[in-house]
């Protein structure tokens, strides 16, 4: 599986499991790290996944770490 689509099955996971609509960046960034991507491999996982539209960002500079929040996608 590609890291993009480990980060993407992960953010799903991590947002069936809240009750908000959106959930923090960091969090995913945080949850990855268990899958073995982190650093840099996380960031161009995580670009490639909003550029293709599979996750949506919102408030870049705030939430923890200034990350911003997320919610998934198109399916």
């Amino acid at each position: 599986m590609s890291q993009m689509a480990a980060v993407v099955r992960l953010a799903r996971e991590i947002s069936a499991s809240r009750d908000s609509e959106w959930a923090p960046v960091y969090n995913l960034m945080s949850s990855s790290l268990d899958l073995g991507i982190t650093g840099q491999d996380f960031y161009d996982a995580f670009d490639d996944a909003v550029d293709q539209g599979l996750i949506v960002v919102q408030g870049k500079g705030t939430g923890p770490k200034t990350l911003g929040v997320f919610k998934p996608g198109r399916p």
